[in-house]
C-alpha cells in the first residue's frame, strides 16, 4: 500500500507499507535494493489514506539494511553463530 492524504480525490503516492493480516503495518523502505529484494512495483501499490492507515499497529520498517543487521545477543543454549554475507552493502 501507498498512503495518501485524507482527501478523497488525492492522487499522491507517498511511503510505502505492507500491512499483515493480523492488522500490523510494516513501513517498507523506498530504496532500489529494498524494493528489489521484496519484488515490489511501487507503482502497482494500492492507495489508502494516511488517516486510515495510521489506526493499524506500527511493526519495524521492513528493508534489506535491516534485514542484515546483526545483533549481539547468545542463543539460550549458548551456541553462537558468526553472520556472514557476500553482498556489499547498497548492492
Amino acid at each position: 500500500m501507498t498512503s495518501t492524504s485524507g482527501v478523497i480525490t488525492a492522487e499522491s503516492r507517498e511511503s510505502l507499507f505492507w500491512v499483515s493480516g493480523n492488522g500490523v503495518r510494516f513501513g517498507i523502505a523506498n530504496d532500489e535494493a529494498t524494493l528489489r529484494a521484496l519484488g515490489l512495483d511501487p507503482g502497482a501499490a494500492v492507495q489508502a489514506p494516511w488517516p486510515l492507515l495510521r489506526t493499524f499497529a506500527a511493526g519495524p520498517a521492513l528493508s534489506r539494511d535491516a534485514a542484515l543487521l546483526a545483533r549481539d545477543t547468545v542463543p539460550t543454549l549458548g551456541q553462537v553463530a558468526i553472520v556472514t554475507t557476500t553482498a556489499k552493502a547498497g548492492a
